[in-house]
């Protein structure tokens, strides 16, 4: 049965030679510039930088909401009432 790559790969990485070749070409690629090679080795070595994301939630009652605006409707209509009740009524005339 045929290996797989990562089979390959893992026997040829536990021959010590192979494996410090390895890391030394990465190394030399990463002091020539190569910005890939050394993101590989700060990866690798645990100093990838992580993207932090900020989420702040609010929690927001929307009954209470709800009733809070229903109470102010009632409070409103309840002036509006009020008022109308201390109106004098216009009487109209006829001028015959």
């Amino acid at each position: 049965m045929r290996k797989t790559l990562k089979e390959e790969l893992l026997l040829l990485l536990e021959e010590n030679d192979i494996q410090e070749n390895l890391c030394l070409a990465l190394i030399d690629k990463a002091l020539d510039g190569d910005t890939k090679a050394f993101q590989i080795i700060r990866d690798t070595i645990g100093e990838k930088p992580m993207e932090q994301l900020c989420v702040s939630s609010v929690n927001v009652n929307l009954q209470k909401s709800y009733d809070e605006v229903k109470a102010l409707i009632a409070i409103e209509k309840q002036k509006l009432i009020e008022e109308s009740r201390h109106e004098i009524p216009l009487i109209e005339y006829d001028e015959d």
